[in-house]
């Protein structure tokens, strides 16, 4: 409707030159401040397959160094295909607007191992980038990407159109950083650094600041993850706070710095799209993430179809509103960062998003304190679906899901508890509409169900409540205190059984327990 507008409207004999679409309203791009890719030599005559038409890509850097000297403005993009053979790198410290007259009309076109737009900020602070109207396709067979966002928080990418092999939007995050070491002391889960030994870069050369995720190493677990910086200066001596329990007195470990500066940035009102093909296998069918959320970021009322993972989030309180996403392997997955290893997700909202024909719907892989509300996933098969788990919960602490209605057909489950990598402590469905299994091997003992019609109740044996109490015992948390769990074991009767406090369960050899303190279960 927004692009409409810019249509219908009356500008003389230049118009696609100074008008573009700026949050549904015609706005003037011309004067002091804008820096109009033409002027500089771009003709953006290329077609959407980045072939034939002049390479636009020293053009349009020119513009942006006349426009980095001039401490910030506007960077316009006429109507037009503009082929670029190299990423735009944009790294100066000042605040850009990357505007298109519409994302139906300016389309910024390539087809490298690279993204289109990169900024490579490590050192200079947050500086906000706010781009739209522009539809960006990279048609790279695996390595494409679009936009790549560090140190820009507070940015924010509006009514534009992706398409890539790789990334469509990636914030924070290095590809291919170089390794480097520092030496470390460590106290339950916050680590001391006590010096860096090592000069962190990335794959350009420039420095990272903050080292975040440890590699195992000597008295480290792997998937250690540095959190925070609670003291001391970024990239130096501090105090970092780790996600695991950390035992690496004076040792010496290696770190893959993945730097998550682009906090506070907002993705809207965007389409998004993947590469690849339908396969049985959902891990070679399709390839790109859509969105590589850092902490603090948000995603809302977005298109994502066609892509490896369509949302994915790592960090501290990333929020997911109002998205369709269909078509993917995977539908939003909670607690990987920006080279897909794993990184804790902590404090994620999803609310009222559609998700339909994927693979995995939702994947929650470790994340922690994360609230669900409002979702519908839909499950396909067909010749072009395989929709495998609505949600997949693979370790999760402490998350709440809220009205999650999963309807359609699965070849596993609405719900299904897998366990690969972290155990699942402190779940709780509320008024959820699916049916829940699991691995064989697993448990229900840390998953409450409430209100959830036909899903029935998520039980566990007396022995998975054995095993749960030697872990508190061996000072774990694998549930928290007022937790409930229905216990099902016909081989036992539960009547005669005492743990802590008498467990009895009468004729039909049910009981309901809650964990209540220590390594006490009540009657409940």
């Amino acid at each position: 409707m927004a692009d409409t507008k810019l249509s219908a409207l009356s500008f003389g004999t230049t118009p696609d030159l100074i008008y573009g679409i700026q949050g549904g309203v015609a706005k003037k791009y011309s004067g002091a401040g804008v820096f109009n890719v033409r002027d500089f030599g771009a003709l953006g005559n290329s077609t959407n397959g980045a072939v034939g038409g002049q390479d636009d890509t020293t053009y349009i850097q020119a513009a942006i160094a006349a426009l980095e000297a001039a401490g910030g403005g506007t960077l316009y993009f006429p109507r037009g295909y503009y082929r670029i053979t190299a990423p735009l790198v944009i790294d100066a410290a000042c605040a850009y607007e990357i505007a298109g007259s519409s994302r139906y009309t300016t389309y910024i076109v390539g087809d490298f191992d690279g993204f289109l737009i990169a900024r490579h900020l490590y050192a200079n602070g947050a500086v906000p980038i706010y781009i739209h109207g522009i539809n960006f396709r990279n048609i790279h067979a695996t390595l494409g990407g679009c936009i790549y966002l560090l140190s820009s928080d507070g940015s924010k990418v509006e009514w534009c159109s992706l398409q890539a092999s790789k990334f469509g939007v990636q914030m924070g995050g290095d590809g291919s950083p170089t390794t480097a070491t520092f030496t470390a002391n460590s106290t339950g889960t916050s680590m001391v650094v006590t010096g860096i030994t090592g000069t962190i870069t990335n794959s350009s050369g420039a420095t990272i600041p903050l080292p975040v995720r440890l590699a195992a190493g000597a008295g480290v677990p792997a998937s250690t993850s540095i959190m925070s910086q609670s003291g001391g200066y970024t990239g130096g001596n501090g105090t970092y706070i780790t996600n695991n329990v950390t035992t690496c007195s004076g040792s010496t470990v290696s770190t893959s710095p993945d730097a998550p500066t682009c906090m506070s940035s907002v993705i809207s009102h965007c389409h998004i799209s993947g590469t690849g093909t339908f396969n049985a296998n959902p891990a070679i069918s399709f390839n790109c993430v859509g969105v590589q959320m850092s902490p603090n970021t948000i995603v809302r009322d977005c298109h994502i179809n066609n892509c490896a993972t369509a949302i994915r989030a790592y960090g501290g309180g990333n929020t997911i509103i109002g998205c369709q996403l269909e078509s993917n392997t995977v539908g939003i997955c909670l607690g990987k960062d920006g080279m897909g290893d794993f990184f804790t997700s902590i404090g994620a909202t999803i609310i009222g998003c559609q998700i339909e024909s994927n693979y995995t719907g939702i994947h929650l892989y470790g994340a922690t304190h994360a609230v669900i509300i409002s979702i519908i996933i839909q499950g396909n098969q067909s010749v072009d679906h395989n929709s495998t788990h609505g949600v997949l919960i693979d370790g999760a602490g402490n998350c709440t899901l809220s009205g999650v209605i999963i309807t359609g057909t699965f070849l596993v489950d609405s719900f299904y508890v897998q366990e690969a990598s972290y155990q699942t402590t402190g779940m709780t469905l509320l008024g959820c509409q699916g049916t829940i299994s699991k691995d064989a091997a697993k448990n229900y003992s840390g998953i409450r169900t409430i209100s959830c019609g036909a899903m029935g109740n998520t039980t566990c044996t007396l022995a998975n409540l054995t095993s749960l109490a030697s872990a508190l015992a061996a000072g774990s948390t694998p549930m928290s205190k007022g937790e409930q769990f229905a216990i099902n074991d016909a081989s036992v009767a539960l009547g005669s059984q005492t743990f802590g406090a008498t467990v009895t369960g009468g004729g039909s050899n049910f009981a309901r327990v809650f964990y209540d303190t220590g390594t006490t279960f009540r009657y409940g």
